[in-house]
């Protein structure tokens, strides 16, 4: 999930499926949080195995949907990589007739315009980029995007994510482009000022963790949220600033690749993870923003009441969706991408 369901890229998920006589579902996710009492509550309540295979960046979430040898059950994406999957008709409809638990919403950001019905995408979580800062290293003072584009501190070590679509459309919203900026023109000054704040970014990987910050390997970084609160509980030197251009939110959903047996097992994991009690457990372990009503009316008031797991609790916050793009704009993301990391 966002916040997280670190692991090995393109690892051979269909080799686990020899080793058990229990259906093994393989969840595709960018990092694994999870407690090992969780993953054990969910294979004795299915009576499945489960296994979590990390994705590293952007591209290999593609080549796992495009390979049919890599037996991926259902992935956790940001809607951005899900409509251009939809897009690419790479993911099987959702049986929601075999899904008791879904309910009402309790939060809607207005980011779902690729899958309006929700017959491709489950909403798991809503999370919200900024940018995390460490607090032995590193300070407030500038709150603004532009620390980890084109106002680096000297000597600092900047943190990216590798979604290289999440990275554009937020310099294209600090340039002033807008989030879902199309104008070609205005894509070459966000790829001219992103090639040269890339030669200077130290890191670029899926999630942050709090020991990056607790080794002083990062000072600033794009992170969510969630993220930090994690990482905060943990006890690790990190702060979260909400930049002055706006805090970007964005869904995090479940998608099954059309390569993929449509298992029954793949939908009684999708019921247990939507049943209110079940989700209340993961959304307090993962620090993730429930966007459903029953489950998070079961929360503490103490998750509640976190304005890093719920931004909008913070009244000055201003909040843009980053919302996602049609498939001509992100394929023309995937050459500014090329270029600006010297592939081609």
């Amino acid at each position: 999930m966002g916040m997280g369901l670190a692991g090995v890229a393109l690892a051979s998920p269909y080799l686990a499926r020899a080793q058990t006589s229990k259906p093994v579902v393989q969840l595709l996710a960018d990092s694994n949080s999870l407690a090992e009492e969780t993953r054990e509550y969910i294979e004795s309540s299915l009576d499945i195995k489960f296994n979590i295979v990390i994705y590293e960046n952007e591209d290999q979430i593609l080549q796992y949907f495009q390979n049919p040898q890599f037996a991926v059950d259902l992935a956790i994406v940001p809607h951005q990589v899900a409509a251009y999957l939809l897009q690419n008709q790479l993911l099987q409809p959702i049986s929601w007739e075999k899904i008791r638990n879904n309910s009402v919403l309790k939060f809607d950001f207005e980011l779902n315009d690729y899958d309006k019905l929700r017959d491709y995408s489950i909403l798991v979580e809503y999370l919200f980029l900024g940018v995390a800062y460490n607090t032995r290293t590193a300070n407030n003072k500038n709150p603004s995007w532009g620390v980890i584009f084109d106002s680096l501190p000297k000597n600092s070590n900047i943190f990216w994510k590798n979604y290289f679509s999440m990275i554009i459309q937020t310099a294209s919203f600090y340039m002033g482009f807008g989030v879902n900026n199309t104008n070609r023109a205005n894509f070459s000054q966000v790829e001219e000022m992103l090639r040269e704040a890339y030669n200077k970014v130290s890191r670029s990987q899926m999630t942050l963790n709090g020991l990056q910050f607790e080794y002083n390997q990062v000072d600033y970084a794009l992170a969510y949220s969630q993220e930090v609160s994690f990482a905060q509980q943990n006890k690790r030197p990190v702060g979260f600033i909400n930049p002055k251009e706006g805090l970007l939110a964005l869904e995090s959903v479940g998608v099954i690749p059309k390569y993929s047996p449509k298992s029954e097992s793949v939908h009684k994991l999708i019921n247990l993870v939507l049943n209110p009690l079940v989700g209340k457990a993961l959304s307090e372990e993962l620090h993730s923003l429930t966007p459903y009503e029953r489950t998070y009316r079961l929360t503490s008031l103490v998750y509640q009441n976190n304005k890093l797991i719920n931004p909008t609790l913070n009244k000055s916050v201003k909040l843009e969706p980053l919302r996602s793009v049609d498939m001509n704009t992100y394929n023309y993301m995937v050459g500014m991408w090329n270029r600006i990391t010297q592939k081609s």
